[in-house]
């Protein structure tokens, strides 16, 4: 399996999973933001900015959101099969206006863990642990 660079402030994608569509997002309706809970640790700090994995308890799906941010800070969702040891990044974020944003909902996997991290005033953090 190739690591895949990530267009996203030189960071660099963990391994793909073999037979993970990781960039396919769970058909429209499936995936929502409905009963969103935080999972994992509930803030990090990404320099000035506030890191959060969401987490919908009745549609079994994640994102990222970014809170206190500034224009062009970046969040996005990290997925993982073997507890992190290869990952990949889904639905980068920008935050184009105002102070926050999110990522698409991803579903995980049914057996996938998630992570969300953010690039803000030079600083890139993750939440933690895999939720």
């Amino acid at each position: 399996m190739a690591t895949a660079a990530l267009a996203l402030s030189g960071l660099t994608a963990g391994t793909a999973h073999a037979g993970e569509a990781s960039d396919v997002i769970v058909p429209l309706g499936t995936c929502s933001f409905a009963h969103p809970v935080l999972a994992g640790v509930h803030t990090v700090k990404a320099g000035r900015a506030t890191v959060q994995l969401r987490y919908s308890t009745t549609t079994h799906c994640a994102w990222g959101r970014i809170v206190n941010a500034k224009k062009n800070d970046k969040v996005w969702v990290d997925r993982t099969y073997d507890n992190g040891k290869t990952y990949t990044h889904l639905g980068a974020t920008t935050v184009k206006s105002g102070s926050d944003t999110h990522t698409p909902s991803y579903y995980d996997g049914g057996g996938a863990k998630m992570r969300t991290c953010a690039h803000s005033g030079g600083v890139t953090r993750c939440t933690w642990p895999w939720f």
